[in-house]
Protein backbone atom coordinates (compact mmCIF):
# COMPACT_ATOMS: atom_id res chain seq x y z
CA UNK A 1 0.00 0.00 0.00
CA UNK A 2 1.74 3.26 -1.16
CA UNK A 3 1.95 6.27 1.41
CA UNK A 4 2.56 9.81 0.62
CA UNK A 5 4.65 11.87 2.91
CA UNK A 6 4.47 15.57 3.64
CA UNK A 7 7.79 16.94 4.86
CA UNK A 8 7.20 20.44 6.48
CA UNK A 9 9.34 23.12 5.41
CA UNK A 10 9.14 25.50 8.46
CA UNK A 11 12.13 25.72 10.39
CA UNK A 12 11.50 24.93 14.41
CA UNK A 13 11.71 28.44 15.92
CA UNK A 14 14.66 27.92 18.82
CA UNK A 15 15.07 28.99 22.24
CA UNK A 16 16.65 31.78 22.24
CA UNK A 17 19.38 32.41 25.86
CA UNK A 18 20.62 36.03 27.27
CA UNK A 19 21.43 37.72 30.44
CA UNK A 20 24.17 39.63 31.31
CA UNK A 21 28.04 38.27 30.78
CA UNK A 22 28.69 35.74 33.63
CA UNK A 23 24.89 35.64 35.12
CA UNK A 24 24.58 32.13 34.65
CA UNK A 25 23.98 31.62 30.53
CA UNK A 26 26.60 29.29 30.03
CA UNK A 27 24.95 26.85 32.78
CA UNK A 28 21.67 26.75 31.47
CA UNK A 29 22.51 26.44 27.87
CA UNK A 30 24.94 23.44 28.64
CA UNK A 31 22.01 21.86 30.60
CA UNK A 32 19.79 22.21 28.04
CA UNK A 33 22.10 20.92 25.72
CA UNK A 34 22.45 17.80 27.63
CA UNK A 35 18.88 17.22 27.59
CA UNK A 36 18.71 17.19 23.86
CA UNK A 37 18.17 21.33 23.17
CA UNK A 38 20.87 21.56 20.14
CA UNK A 39 23.14 24.15 21.20
CA UNK A 40 25.20 24.38 17.08
CA UNK A 41 27.33 22.41 15.64
CA UNK A 42 30.67 24.36 16.36
CA UNK A 43 30.55 26.37 19.60
CA UNK A 44 32.87 27.52 21.57
CA UNK A 45 33.22 27.10 25.39
CA UNK A 46 30.89 29.05 26.49
CA UNK A 47 28.36 26.86 24.86
CA UNK A 48 27.95 29.58 22.33
CA UNK A 49 27.43 28.89 18.62
CA UNK A 50 30.50 31.09 16.58
CA UNK A 51 28.29 31.83 13.87
CA UNK A 52 25.66 33.82 16.07
CA UNK A 53 28.18 35.25 18.07
CA UNK A 54 29.77 36.98 14.26
CA UNK A 55 26.69 38.01 13.67
CA UNK A 56 25.95 39.95 17.12
CA UNK A 57 29.24 41.27 17.30
CA UNK A 58 28.91 42.63 13.66
CA UNK A 59 25.63 44.30 14.79
CA UNK A 60 27.40 45.38 17.18
CA UNK A 61 30.19 47.33 15.57
CA UNK A 62 27.81 48.40 12.84
CA UNK A 63 26.20 50.73 15.61
CA UNK A 64 29.24 51.95 16.54
CA UNK A 65 29.39 49.89 19.79
CA UNK A 66 30.85 46.58 21.33
CA UNK A 67 29.80 44.03 23.92
CA UNK A 68 31.29 46.32 26.78
CA UNK A 69 30.43 49.38 24.82
CA UNK A 70 26.69 48.74 23.71
CA UNK A 71 25.77 51.51 21.11
CA UNK A 72 23.12 54.04 21.44
CA UNK A 73 19.17 53.15 21.34
CA UNK A 74 18.84 55.13 18.05
CA UNK A 75 22.04 53.57 16.30
CA UNK A 76 21.30 50.13 17.43
CA UNK A 77 17.99 50.17 15.59
CA UNK A 78 18.92 51.77 12.60
CA UNK A 79 21.99 48.64 12.46
CA UNK A 80 19.42 46.10 13.03
CA UNK A 81 17.28 47.03 10.52
CA UNK A 82 19.96 47.59 8.09
CA UNK A 83 21.82 44.38 8.80
CA UNK A 84 22.23 41.80 6.51
CA UNK A 85 18.43 41.32 5.61
CA UNK A 86 18.95 38.63 2.72
CA UNK A 87 19.43 36.08 5.52
CA UNK A 88 16.36 34.48 7.07
CA UNK A 89 15.19 31.62 9.08
CA UNK A 90 16.56 28.84 6.69
CA UNK A 91 20.10 30.55 6.57
CA UNK A 92 20.59 30.90 10.34
CA UNK A 93 19.69 27.45 10.91
CA UNK A 94 22.27 25.99 8.20
CA UNK A 95 25.10 27.79 9.74
CA UNK A 96 23.89 25.99 12.99
CA UNK A 97 23.45 22.83 11.57
CA UNK A 98 26.67 23.22 9.33
CA UNK A 99 24.56 21.61 6.70
CA UNK A 100 24.18 23.73 2.75
CA UNK A 101 21.24 26.39 3.22
CA UNK A 102 18.33 26.39 0.49
CA UNK A 103 16.76 22.82 0.87
CA UNK A 104 15.19 22.82 4.21
CA UNK A 105 14.05 18.99 4.18
CA UNK A 106 18.43 18.65 4.09
CA UNK A 107 18.13 20.49 7.05
CA UNK A 108 15.41 18.45 8.80
CA UNK A 109 17.16 15.07 7.78
CA UNK A 110 20.13 16.37 9.40
CA UNK A 111 18.69 17.47 12.75
CA UNK A 112 14.75 17.78 13.12
CA UNK A 113 14.67 18.10 16.97
CA UNK A 114 14.76 21.26 19.56
CA UNK A 115 18.00 23.76 19.24
CA UNK A 116 18.73 27.20 21.07
CA UNK A 117 21.05 30.10 20.69
CA UNK A 118 22.72 31.65 23.55
CA UNK A 119 24.70 34.70 23.41
CA UNK A 120 24.69 37.53 26.57
CA UNK A 121 25.06 40.28 23.00
CA UNK A 122 21.32 38.83 22.63
CA UNK A 123 19.98 41.49 24.92
CA UNK A 124 20.95 43.88 22.79
CA UNK A 125 20.27 42.60 19.18
CA UNK A 126 17.60 40.42 19.91
CA UNK A 127 14.75 42.04 17.61
CA UNK A 128 16.87 41.54 14.76
CA UNK A 129 16.81 37.21 15.68
CA UNK A 130 12.92 37.80 16.89
CA UNK A 131 12.43 39.55 13.30
CA UNK A 132 13.58 35.88 12.30
CA UNK A 133 11.94 33.59 14.47
CA UNK A 134 9.10 35.70 15.89
CA UNK A 135 7.58 32.62 17.79
CA UNK A 136 11.19 32.06 19.55
CA UNK A 137 10.99 31.29 23.30
CA UNK A 138 13.06 32.95 25.08
CA UNK A 139 14.74 32.32 28.41
CA UNK A 140 16.18 35.15 30.17
CA UNK A 141 18.75 34.84 33.27
CA UNK A 142 19.65 37.21 35.71
CA UNK A 143 21.83 37.40 38.46
CA UNK A 144 22.27 39.55 41.25
CA UNK A 145 24.66 42.71 40.63
CA UNK A 146 27.70 42.60 42.61
CA UNK A 147 28.21 39.08 41.46
CA UNK A 148 28.19 39.79 37.81
CA UNK A 149 30.38 42.80 38.14
CA UNK A 150 32.80 40.88 40.46
CA UNK A 151 33.07 37.99 37.66
CA UNK A 152 32.96 40.44 34.72
CA UNK A 153 36.83 42.20 36.01
CA UNK A 154 38.08 38.47 37.03
CA UNK A 155 37.25 37.76 33.92
CA UNK A 156 39.54 40.14 32.05
CA UNK A 157 42.51 38.24 33.92
CA UNK A 158 41.35 35.43 31.75
CA UNK A 159 43.28 35.26 28.05
CA UNK A 160 40.69 32.40 26.64
CA UNK A 161 37.53 35.47 27.51
CA UNK A 162 36.08 38.37 25.42
CA UNK A 163 38.57 41.46 26.72
CA UNK A 164 37.63 45.15 27.76
CA UNK A 165 38.29 48.00 29.38
CA UNK A 166 35.69 47.64 32.47
CA UNK A 167 35.80 49.10 35.84
CA UNK A 168 33.52 48.65 38.51
CA UNK A 169 31.47 51.81 37.96
CA UNK A 170 31.80 50.91 33.93
CA UNK A 171 30.53 46.99 34.41
CA UNK A 172 27.33 47.53 36.85
CA UNK A 173 26.56 50.32 34.43
CA UNK A 174 26.64 47.87 31.23
CA UNK A 175 24.80 45.10 33.68
CA UNK A 176 22.07 47.32 33.98
CA UNK A 177 22.07 48.14 29.79
CA UNK A 178 21.77 44.90 29.30
CA UNK A 179 18.82 44.61 31.16
CA UNK A 180 17.24 47.56 30.36
CA UNK A 181 17.43 46.63 27.07
CA UNK A 182 16.24 42.82 26.98
CA UNK A 183 13.41 44.00 28.83
CA UNK A 184 11.95 46.56 26.56
CA UNK A 185 12.46 44.43 23.42
CA UNK A 186 10.78 41.07 25.49
CA UNK A 187 7.74 44.06 26.31
CA UNK A 188 7.69 45.68 23.16
CA UNK A 189 7.76 42.41 20.93
CA UNK A 190 5.41 40.15 23.28
CA UNK A 191 7.71 37.34 23.44
CA UNK A 192 7.02 33.91 24.89
CA UNK A 193 9.63 33.89 27.70
CA UNK A 194 10.55 32.92 30.89
CA UNK A 195 12.97 35.07 33.26
CA UNK A 196 14.96 33.27 35.99
CA UNK A 197 17.37 33.90 39.01
CA UNK A 198 20.76 32.53 39.11
CA UNK A 199 20.34 32.40 42.64
CA UNK A 200 17.48 29.83 42.51
CA UNK A 201 19.03 27.73 39.71
CA UNK A 202 21.70 27.12 42.42
CA UNK A 203 19.72 27.43 45.08
CA UNK A 204 21.06 25.75 48.65
CA UNK A 205 17.35 24.66 49.06
CA UNK A 206 16.96 21.20 46.83
CA UNK A 207 13.27 22.35 46.27
CA UNK A 208 13.68 26.00 44.62
CA UNK A 209 16.78 24.37 42.84
CA UNK A 210 14.74 21.45 41.35
CA UNK A 211 11.48 23.79 40.84
CA UNK A 212 13.73 26.38 39.00
CA UNK A 213 15.14 23.58 36.33
CA UNK A 214 12.18 21.93 36.35
CA UNK A 215 10.30 25.02 34.85
CA UNK A 216 13.04 25.67 32.13
CA UNK A 217 12.89 22.15 30.44
CA UNK A 218 9.43 22.63 30.48
CA UNK A 219 9.80 25.73 29.09
CA UNK A 220 12.01 24.23 26.15
CA UNK A 221 9.65 21.17 25.98
CA UNK A 222 12.15 18.63 26.76
CA UNK A 223 12.43 16.15 29.21
CA UNK A 224 13.84 17.11 31.87
CA UNK A 225 17.44 16.71 32.93
CA UNK A 226 19.53 17.65 35.53
CA UNK A 227 17.64 19.08 37.96
CA UNK A 228 20.19 19.29 41.63
CA UNK A 229 23.71 19.47 42.03
CA UNK A 230 24.15 23.25 40.77
CA UNK A 231 26.63 25.01 42.38
CA UNK A 232 27.58 28.99 42.81
CA UNK A 233 30.58 30.28 41.45
CA UNK A 234 32.15 32.98 42.79
CA UNK A 235 29.31 34.58 44.29
CA UNK A 236 30.15 38.19 45.77
CA UNK A 237 30.09 38.45 49.24
CA UNK A 238 29.84 42.18 50.25
CA UNK A 239 28.65 44.50 47.57
CA UNK A 240 30.63 47.66 46.25
CA UNK A 241 29.26 48.33 43.14
CA UNK A 242 27.74 52.00 44.39
CA UNK A 243 30.03 54.54 44.33
CA UNK A 244 27.30 57.43 45.36
CA UNK A 245 29.17 59.59 47.50
CA UNK A 246 28.07 60.66 50.19
CA UNK A 247 26.60 64.34 50.87
CA UNK A 248 24.76 66.47 53.53
CA UNK A 249 21.53 66.83 53.09
CA UNK A 250 19.83 70.14 52.84
CA UNK A 251 17.87 71.59 55.48
CA UNK A 252 16.59 74.30 53.51
CA UNK A 253 16.94 76.25 50.45
CA UNK A 254 13.51 76.34 48.17
CA UNK A 255 10.31 76.64 49.60
CA UNK A 256 8.14 73.30 49.39
CA UNK A 257 4.48 73.60 48.78
CA UNK A 258 3.04 70.91 50.44
CA UNK A 259 -0.63 70.03 49.58
CA UNK A 260 -2.70 67.47 51.83
CA UNK A 261 -6.13 66.85 50.03
CA UNK A 262 -7.83 64.85 52.55
CA UNK A 263 -11.25 63.03 51.64
CA UNK A 264 -12.48 61.02 55.24
CA UNK A 265 -8.76 60.18 56.70
CA UNK A 266 -9.01 61.80 59.96
CA UNK A 267 -7.77 58.40 61.57
CA UNK A 268 -4.41 58.81 59.61
CA UNK A 269 -3.88 62.39 59.70
CA UNK A 270 -1.98 62.82 63.13
CA UNK A 271 0.63 60.35 61.68
CA UNK A 272 0.36 61.66 58.08
CA UNK A 273 0.54 65.12 59.08
CA UNK A 274 3.24 64.72 61.68
CA UNK A 275 5.71 63.28 58.79
CA UNK A 276 5.47 66.16 56.84
CA UNK A 277 6.03 69.31 59.77
CA UNK A 278 8.87 67.03 61.09
CA UNK A 279 10.73 66.87 58.01
CA UNK A 280 14.35 67.29 58.56
CA UNK A 281 13.80 70.07 55.55
CA UNK A 282 12.34 73.13 57.01
CA UNK A 283 11.44 75.62 54.48
CA UNK A 284 7.85 74.08 53.38
CA UNK A 285 4.38 75.52 53.40
CA UNK A 286 1.67 73.85 53.87
CA UNK A 287 -1.85 73.46 53.04
CA UNK A 288 -4.21 71.01 54.84
CA UNK A 289 -7.28 70.38 52.38
CA UNK A 290 -10.87 68.87 52.72
CA UNK A 291 -13.32 67.62 50.15
CA UNK A 292 -16.56 68.17 52.44
CA UNK A 293 -15.37 64.78 55.16
CA UNK A 294 -17.99 62.89 56.90
CA UNK A 295 -16.12 62.24 59.83
CA UNK A 296 -14.12 64.87 62.12
CA UNK A 297 -11.36 65.01 59.22
CA UNK A 298 -11.77 69.04 59.86
CA UNK A 299 -11.02 69.05 63.31
CA UNK A 300 -7.96 67.23 63.22
CA UNK A 301 -6.89 69.42 60.45
CA UNK A 302 -7.24 72.76 62.51
CA UNK A 303 -5.80 71.62 65.16
CA UNK A 304 -2.70 71.10 63.69
CA UNK A 305 -3.19 74.37 61.74
CA UNK A 306 -3.28 76.43 65.08
CA UNK A 307 -0.18 74.36 65.98
CA UNK A 308 2.24 75.24 63.16
CA UNK A 309 2.35 78.74 61.70
CA UNK A 310 3.72 77.31 58.08
CA UNK A 311 -0.01 75.36 57.75
CA UNK A 312 -2.92 76.89 56.10
CA UNK A 313 -6.25 75.08 55.58
CA UNK A 314 -8.73 74.98 52.97
CA UNK A 315 -12.52 73.06 53.07
CA UNK A 316 -14.61 72.75 50.29
CA UNK A 317 -18.32 73.47 50.86
CA UNK A 318 -19.40 70.87 48.64
CA UNK A 319 -17.54 67.41 47.32
CA UNK A 320 -15.64 67.99 43.95
CA UNK A 321 -15.89 64.78 43.07
CA UNK A 322 -12.60 64.03 42.21
CA UNK A 323 -9.21 64.15 44.20
CA UNK A 324 -7.23 65.63 41.28
CA UNK A 325 -9.60 68.86 41.63
CA UNK A 326 -7.74 69.20 45.06
CA UNK A 327 -4.83 68.75 43.13
CA UNK A 328 -5.45 71.48 40.66
CA UNK A 329 -6.81 73.87 43.35
CA UNK A 330 -3.79 73.23 45.43
CA UNK A 331 -1.64 73.65 42.81
CA UNK A 332 -3.27 77.19 42.32
CA UNK A 333 -2.32 78.26 45.75
CA UNK A 334 1.02 77.04 45.85
CA UNK A 335 4.25 79.21 45.78
CA UNK A 336 7.18 77.10 46.20
CA UNK A 337 9.29 76.18 43.64
CA UNK A 338 8.49 72.46 44.30
CA UNK A 339 5.36 70.66 44.49
CA UNK A 340 5.10 67.88 47.21
CA UNK A 341 1.11 65.88 47.01
CA UNK A 342 1.17 64.17 50.28
CA UNK A 343 -1.91 62.31 50.11
CA UNK A 344 -3.93 62.12 53.45
CA UNK A 345 -3.51 58.19 54.34
CA UNK A 346 0.44 57.92 53.60
CA UNK A 347 3.12 59.11 55.98
CA UNK A 348 7.25 59.49 54.81
CA UNK A 349 10.36 58.87 56.57
CA UNK A 350 11.93 62.30 57.71
CA UNK A 351 14.53 62.80 55.26
CA UNK A 352 12.02 62.04 52.07
CA UNK A 353 11.96 65.97 51.47
CA UNK A 354 15.77 66.51 51.91
CA UNK A 355 16.67 64.19 50.03
CA UNK A 356 14.35 64.80 46.47
CA UNK A 357 15.46 68.73 47.24
CA UNK A 358 18.62 67.76 47.06
CA UNK A 359 18.21 65.24 43.72
CA UNK A 360 16.30 67.83 42.03
CA UNK A 361 18.54 71.42 42.84
CA UNK A 362 21.53 68.95 41.43
CA UNK A 363 20.01 68.34 38.30
CA UNK A 364 18.06 71.23 36.37
CA UNK A 365 16.43 69.17 33.50
CA UNK A 366 14.46 66.98 35.79
CA UNK A 367 11.06 67.75 36.31
CA UNK A 368 10.82 65.32 39.35
CA UNK A 369 12.00 63.07 41.79
CA UNK A 370 10.39 59.91 43.36
CA UNK A 371 11.09 57.29 46.01
CA UNK A 372 10.24 54.08 46.83
CA UNK A 373 6.93 53.14 48.37
CA UNK A 374 5.91 50.57 50.55
CA UNK A 375 2.43 49.27 51.68
CA UNK A 376 0.64 49.34 55.02
CA UNK A 377 -2.60 48.50 56.54
CA UNK A 378 -4.08 50.39 58.55
CA UNK A 379 -2.10 49.43 61.41
CA UNK A 380 1.43 50.08 59.65
CA UNK A 381 2.09 46.49 59.11
CA UNK A 382 4.18 46.11 55.98
CA UNK A 383 1.70 44.34 53.38
CA UNK A 384 4.09 44.46 50.03
CA UNK A 385 6.98 45.69 48.27
CA UNK A 386 6.27 47.91 44.75
CA UNK A 387 9.26 46.73 43.40
CA UNK A 388 7.82 43.26 43.44
CA UNK A 389 5.36 44.25 41.07
CA UNK A 390 8.15 45.40 38.65
CA UNK A 391 10.02 42.23 39.10
CA UNK A 392 6.68 40.81 37.55
CA UNK A 393 6.47 42.92 34.96
CA UNK A 394 9.81 43.24 34.03
CA UNK A 395 11.66 40.78 35.12
CA UNK A 396 14.26 42.48 36.43
CA UNK A 397 13.36 45.16 39.18
CA UNK A 398 16.96 45.77 40.28
CA UNK A 399 16.39 49.39 38.39
CA UNK A 400 14.55 50.31 41.38
CA UNK A 401 17.15 49.37 44.20
CA UNK A 402 19.10 52.75 43.85
CA UNK A 403 18.98 55.80 42.18
CA UNK A 404 19.26 56.73 38.52
CA UNK A 405 18.72 59.44 36.36
CA UNK A 406 16.72 58.82 33.08
CA UNK A 407 15.67 60.69 30.57
CA UNK A 408 12.05 61.50 30.49
CA UNK A 409 11.11 60.25 27.20
CA UNK A 410 13.15 57.26 27.58
CA UNK A 411 11.11 56.21 31.12
CA UNK A 412 8.30 56.43 28.94
CA UNK A 413 9.24 54.42 26.17
CA UNK A 414 10.90 51.68 28.20
CA UNK A 415 8.63 51.35 31.31
CA UNK A 416 5.84 53.44 31.97
CA UNK A 417 4.09 52.50 28.68
CA UNK A 418 3.98 48.73 30.31
CA UNK A 419 3.37 50.21 34.03
CA UNK A 420 2.62 53.29 36.52
CA UNK A 421 6.45 52.76 38.00
CA UNK A 422 5.33 56.02 39.71
CA UNK A 423 2.63 53.94 42.08
CA UNK A 424 2.19 56.46 45.25
CA UNK A 425 1.35 60.70 44.71
CA UNK A 426 2.82 60.90 48.02
CA UNK A 427 6.68 59.54 47.22
CA UNK A 428 7.03 62.53 44.02
CA UNK A 429 8.47 66.06 44.30
CA UNK A 430 7.87 67.94 41.23
CA UNK A 431 9.16 71.02 39.96
CA UNK A 432 5.79 73.31 39.92
CA UNK A 433 6.54 75.07 36.72
CA UNK A 434 5.85 71.82 35.21
CA UNK A 435 2.88 70.77 37.06
CA UNK A 436 1.79 74.22 35.67
CA UNK A 437 3.09 73.29 32.27
CA UNK A 438 1.53 70.14 32.04
CA UNK A 439 -2.07 71.09 34.28
CA UNK A 440 -3.54 68.48 36.88
CA UNK A 441 -4.69 65.12 35.97
CA UNK A 442 -8.54 65.33 34.50
CA UNK A 443 -11.18 65.39 36.67
CA UNK A 444 -12.95 62.99 34.25
CA UNK A 445 -10.31 59.55 35.03
CA UNK A 446 -11.76 57.58 37.49
CA UNK A 447 -8.37 55.47 37.20
CA UNK A 448 -4.87 56.07 35.90
CA UNK A 449 -5.25 59.56 35.97
CA UNK A 450 -1.75 60.00 38.00
CA UNK A 451 -0.34 57.71 35.35
CA UNK A 452 -1.11 59.72 31.97
CA UNK A 453 -0.27 62.75 34.04
CA UNK A 454 3.32 61.87 34.87
CA UNK A 455 3.76 60.07 31.16
CA UNK A 456 2.92 64.07 30.38
CA UNK A 457 5.33 65.20 32.82
CA UNK A 458 7.97 63.15 31.80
Amino acid sequence: MARNYVLKSKVQPPVLILGMHRSGTTMVAEALNSAGVYAGAICDHNREALYAVDLNERMLEAAGGKWWQPPTNDALEQALANFQPELDSTHLYAAHLKVKSGKTWRQKMHYSGPWLIKDPRLCLTLPWWLKRFPEAKVIWVLRDEPSVVSSLLRRQEKSDEAQSELDAAKALELHRTYNAQASATLKAMGVDYRAVRYEDLVSSDEAVQRKSWFSLYQFASVKPGQLLGFKARHTAQSPETETAVKHALPTDGPLVSVIVPNYNHAAFLDERIGSIVNQTYANIEVLLMDDCSPDNSREVLQRWAQKDERITTLFNETNSGSPFAQWEKGANWAQGKYLWIAESDDYAAEDMLALHVHALESNDLAVLAYSHSHMVDEHGKFLRDFKEDYGFIFGDASKWSRDFIRSGKEEVARTMVFSNTIPNASGVLMRKSAFDEVGAPATTWRLNGDWLFYAQLL
